[in-house]
């Protein structure tokens, strides 16, 4: 709004279930995946940085890819 402050939203967060992350993680990277496909160059270098943290993630958290 120009000129407007806005309005304060107060939410609650629930940490998800571990399953649930890594699945989440994994229909990312997939996306990623098709993404890339049709991405330009300089896209493509942000998904790639994307992907290496995801894939980090899973192996570190989720007992690999």
């Amino acid at each position: 709004l120009p000129g407007g402050g806005g309005t304060w939203i107060r939410d609650t967060c629930a940490m998800l279930p571990q399953a649930e992350t890594c699945d989440r993680l994994r229909d990312r990277r997939r996306a990623i995946g098709t993404r890339f496909f049709n991405a330009q160059e300089k896209e493509r270098d942000v998904l790639r940085l994307e992907e290496r943290a995801i894939n980090a993630r899973l192996d570190n958290d989720c007992g690999g890819r």
